[in-house]
């Protein structure tokens, strides 16, 4: 038997087993269950391993065995001989007999006193009722008190009873890790029914499993669905792994499961028959959703949801005629639904939404009468809603967003008067928004953004006077945005971005006392922004960017509320100064001004917005210092102040950690001078050493908006949408900057990008740069940088771009790594560089260093000097020849005579110049 190595539990009990115990039984490491009560063993019981764990129970009645867990100890030698036959005999005659008088005893006095009381009741009443309670009290008198005795091993009738509960219980604590201590009071000391999370029922056995959210983990065993009688286990929210145990089907009497939010994984077992709610969502389950579902005939939930479960949803589902809930979302299931669950026609719940369904929406679920909830998002459906989705009248929640369905929204869905949510946006529907509409006075979220309605505002909208958050946002819709939007009175929520709306920003906004989002921006809206809209005091969120709004920006928006943490007005017409009435309670996050006409400096009451995360006020007419006391704002992330006309030295304040938090710095167009400023670059802690892991899918954002920057990202102007917390970036372009490039710049190891271009920067580009490994761009143009480009910007190996054009730079450019992909339009304007891309090679190699200057220009002057002698001596020699020859023949002959003449008159003319010197 020691081979039986998956054993779980072994009942020898109860029989006339002689003989020891086999050391080899040792190797049943999974044995949690062990009885060998009752026989007739002898020697020691083995050590080690499982047996470690079994209690006295387990040996109790085998007179001859000896130690732990027994009182009794082994002789020295272990192996003590067993009692002759003649004793065992005795002995068990001895036994049987003292058993057989106290049943008797204990039978003929409940008999006696039974007989009387049933007796009393069928003479006086003959109520058969108060015979049964009779009967009841009999029973729990005088026979379950010794039946159900946690020390009894009596079997029959098909169950085990308490004592073999137990075993059940600690074999699934063995598998369990349990770091805080929930399961501390499961030990044999402690009565069974009070252990933490375990309910009894009247006759003592297990009927319920609690433990969700305890912090548990490691695998469930198999023992906890052999408990006879348990009618509910619930373990959700834990850190539970491995599989479902296939004994789950064994169970005749389990009602509820839910081993929930989990990490389990493997295929879904076979359910037992007896199951009405079955949840086995967010864990990780995969495979396909077994056809054998269909047999879980009393299921009334089954939940499956955000698993990893792929394949078709199989049609035998339909054959649980009593199915309330089903929920498949977020896994990844194919084809179309079975047209089969129409005839499911108590469901109240379908949650088919993040999958890779496809296909039509079955006309069938216009039978599905009693559905309160249908969920198909985030699928590929594709087609016209079907018009008969309308008669379903109990429906309260409808989501069919981010489809492929088309057409119209039928009119049809002004007939679900029981609708309080309707989702779907990021269609491809067309057409106005239904009229019918209005009829949905229970409706409370209605999102139509991102398909393709046109026309105006249906006027009926405005009637739904529940509505909380309308968004048509990303349509085609035109006209202006009607004053009757004042019946909207429970409204919290407007988006309406991204359409063709004109006219004027309607006053009776002002007049919505739970607003707290309006996004009208991306329009053709006019006019002012009228003073009344700080009569909104709820209000959380205004953008209105994007549309040719004029005049100047109402101070009162300074201070009015303290829950605003977003403005933005980008890209109008305000002008004048910017309101400096940002008072200690300002309550901003996000502020964005960016290519207004503002003018003037930035007041120094917004130093009052201390939970300021990201400021652009770039492509405006700003003008004054550097607003140095920025630098206080312990939570500003992103600055941004390009395009103006700020001038002056970059100082910061004298607080000890300048910007904390900036990972991102523009200032580029405008006219700062001076050096680089070292003071406030050595302290950019959010630039030096991000922990990429810990943030890299973390964005900047609000609770309902992501705040977006517009950068120049390799020479191109990007919109970052979704600005990520490990990104860092500088620009200083186009300014007046000069000096040299500090070198502590090499400890915002960080950085994306860097741009220092159009500056007056001179000297060496500083080795410390080779530092900034996570460099993507690095632009040091049209400076006035000297000397060699150091080797170790070769370590940048994220390096895409990169221009130094238009420099002094001399000497090789360095080869390899990303340095063999840049052209030469990276380099061009320096005279003196030399090696790959350019067609200019270098001397030695590319290897050879230049000298200084001073000795470089000696050398110069003494090859000029050189060369020139050269020449002379030259032209010296053969001009000695030739003239000796010509003058004799000449001044011989005295011919030619116009040369003798020409040559006198230049030697003349000559002469007299000199002479005159």
């Amino acid at each position: 038997m020691g081979n039986l190595t998956s054993l779980e539990w072994l009942d020898f009990s109860s029989n006339k087993l002689n003989g020891q115990i086999p050391q080899k039984l040792t190797d049943l490491t999974f044995l949690a269950f062990l009885t060998l009560s009752h026989n007739q063993l002898v020697g020691p019981i083995p050590n080690g391993k499982q047996f470690s764990t079994f209690e006295n129970a387990s040996y109790e009645g085998n007179l001859g065995l000896c130690g732990f867990p027994l009182s009794k100890g082994c002789s020295k030698d272990k192996r003590q001989q067993p009692p002759s036959p003649i004793l065992e005999e005795a002995d068990e005659l001895e036994t049987e007999s003292s058993f057989s008088w106290k049943g008797v005893l204990i039978g003929y006095g409940c008999g006696l006193i039974f007989g009387v009381v049933i007796g009393y009741i069928a003479l006086k009443t003959g109520n058969a009722d108060d015979f049964g309670k009779a009967l009841a009290a009999f029973a729990s008198v005088c026979l379950l008190p010794d039946v159900f005795s946690p020390r009894s091993s009596i079997h029959g009738h098909g169950f085990i009873i308490t004592g073999d509960e137990l075993q059940l219980l600690l074999s699934f604590k063995s598998s369990i890790n349990d770091p805080s201590g929930f399961l501390s009071s499961w030990n044999s000391s402690t009565p069974l029914c009070m252990w933490h999370g375990i309910t009894c029922n009247n006759f003592s056995r297990i009927k319920v499993i609690e433990l969700t959210e305890k912090n548990i983990s490691g695998t469930i065993s198999s023992s906890i669905f052999h408990l006879s009688e348990i009618e509910t286990i619930n373990l959700s929210t834990n850190q539970l792994c491995g599989q479902i145990p296939n004994d789950l089907a064994s169970s005749v009497s389990l009602r509820y499961l839910n081993l929930s939010y989990n990490n389990l994984t493997g295929t879904i077992p076979n359910c037992s028959i007896s199951l009405e709610i079955l949840d086995l969502s967010r864990n990780m389950l995969f495979g396909k959703i077994p056809p054998q579902i269909g047999q879980c005939s009393n299921l009334k939930e089954l939940d499956l949801g955000g698993n990893n479960l792929a394949g078709r949803i199989p049609s035998s589902i339909s054959n649980i005629s009593n199915l309330l809930m089903l929920s498949l979302d977020r896994n990844e299931l194919i084809g179309k639904i079975p047209r089969a669950l129409g005839k499911l026609k108590s469901l109240k719940g379908i949650y088919f939404g993040n999958n890779y369904l496809s296909g039509k929406i079955p006309q069938e679920f216009v039978d599905l009468v009693s559905l309160i909830f249908l969920d198909l998002a985030n699928n590929n459906f594709s087609g016209q809603i079907p018009s008969s989705l309308g008669n379903l009248t109990n429906l309260q929640y409808l989501s069919l967003f981010n489809n492929n369905l088309n057409r119209q929204i039928p009119s049809s869905f002004g007939n679900l008067t029981n609708i309080k949510n309707l989702y779907l946006h990021n269609n491809n529907l067309n057409g106005q928004i239904p009229s019918s509409l209005g009829n949905l006075t229970n409706l409370q979220y209605l999102y139509l953004y991102r398909n393709m309605l046109t026309g105006l505002l249906p006027k009926s909208l405005f009637g739904l006077k529940k509505l909380i958050h309308l968004d048509l946002s990303e349509n085609h819709l035109f006209g202006e945005i009607p004053e009757l939007i004042i019946e909207l009175q429970s409204l919290e929520g407007l988006q309406l971005f991204s359409n063709d709306f004109t006219g004027k920003i309607p006053n009776a906004l002002t007049s919505l006392p739970y607003l707290r989002r309006i996004a009208i921006y991306s329009n053709n809206l006019i006019g002012e922004i009228s003073s009344l809209i700080c009569n909104l005091s709820s209000i959380e969120v205004i953008d209105l960017g994007d549309n040719s709004l004029n005049g100047t920006i109402p101070p009162c928006l300074g201070n009015f509320s303290k829950g605003l943490s977003i403005l933005d007005l980008h890209m109008n017409s305000f002008h004048g100064t910017i309101p400096e009435t940002f008072g200690k309670d300002c309550g901003l996050r996000y502020l964005n001004f960016k290519e207004n006409k503002l003018e003037g400096s930035l007041p120094r009451s917004m130093a009052n917005c201390r939970k300021l995360e990201l400021m652009d006020f770039g492509g405006n007419k700003l003008n004054g210092t550097f607003p140095y006391w920025l630098d206080t704002l312990p939570e500003l992330q992103v600055l941004v102040l390009q395009s103006n006309k700020l001038c002056g030295v970059l100082q910061s304040s004298k607080t000890i950690h300048p910007f904390p938090k900036l990972r991102i710095l523009d200032l580029a167009n405008n006219e700062f001078a001076g050096p680089l400023p070292e003071g406030i670059i050595k302290n950019m802690k959010a630039m030096m050493n991000l922990n990429e892991q810990q943030s890299s899918l973390q964005y900047m954002q609000g609770e309902y908006y992501n705040y977006y920057v517009n950068l120049i990202v390799k020479g191109f102007s990007v919109v970052y949408f979704h600005i990520s917390k490990t990104f860092a970036s500088i620009d200083l372009s186009n300014n007046n900057f000069h000096g040299e490039i500090t070198s502590v710049i090499g400890k915002l190891s960080s950085l994306r990008g860097l741009n220092l271009s159009y500056n007056s920067l001179s000297g060496h580009i500083p080795t410390s740069m080779g530092n900034l490994t996570n460099l993507e761009w690095l632009d040091l143009s049209s400076n006035k940088l000297t000397g060699q480009i150091p080797n170790e910007l070769k370590d940048m190996t994220f390096l895409a771009c990169l221009n130094l054009s238009h420099n002094r730079l001399i000497g090789p450019i360095p080869q390899g790594k990303q340095f063999s992909t840049f052209e030469n339009g990276s380099y061009e304007g320096n005279m003196a560089l030399c090696g790959f891309p350019l067609s200019k090679a270098c001397n030695d190699d590319g290897r050879k260093r230049s000298s200084p200057s001073f000795l470089k220009e000696a050398d110069d002057s003494e090859t000029k000097i050189s060369f020139g002698w050269n020449v002379v001596l030259m032209g010296y020699g053969c001009g000695l020849i030739f003239g000796v020859i010509i003058g004799y023949v000449t001044f011989r002959n005295g011919e030619p005579k116009w040369f003798v003449t020409l040559y006198g008159v230049k030697y003349h003319r000559k002469g007299r110049r000199c002479s005159r010197n």
